[in-house]
């Protein structure tokens, strides 16, 4: 059974910045799919550390641009 994390995650978005939705970041429309996909892909568990290690890297490197790096596909 897949989790509903979109869901979830949204019902949390409304809770920390309230309604209408138009006063949310605009970053939240595209992000909710893509946190979704990754809870669904990875389980509950397992995204939960990625998410603590993409965050780690944003903290320690912090005047890096956020671009993908390593010239890959």
């Amino acid at each position: 059974m897949t989790h509903d994390f979109g869901l979830h995650f949204t019902q949390e978005l409304g809770n920390h910045f309230g309604s209408p939705t138009n006063s949310w970041p605009a970053s939240a429309e595209q992000m909710t799919p893509f946190f979704a996909i990754v809870v669904n892909a990875l389980g509950t568990d397992d995204s939960a550390r990625w998410f603590e290690a993409a965050q780690a890297l944003v903290i320690e490197n912090p005047a890096r641009p956020h671009t993908r790096q390593g010239g890959g596909v």
